[in-house]
């Protein structure tokens, strides 16, 4: 399986959280900053 990079850009911590969540669901994801 490939490796692919992704970025998010959002307006708001509830934003931010709701997104994560949706990724952490989905794939293996790795968050390096916020």
């Amino acid at each position: 399986m490939g490796v692919a990079v992704g970025m998010v850009e959002v307006l708001g911590l509830p934003s931010a959280v709701e997104v994560a969540d949706s990724m952490v669901k989905a794939a293996r994801v790795t968050l390096v900053r916020y």
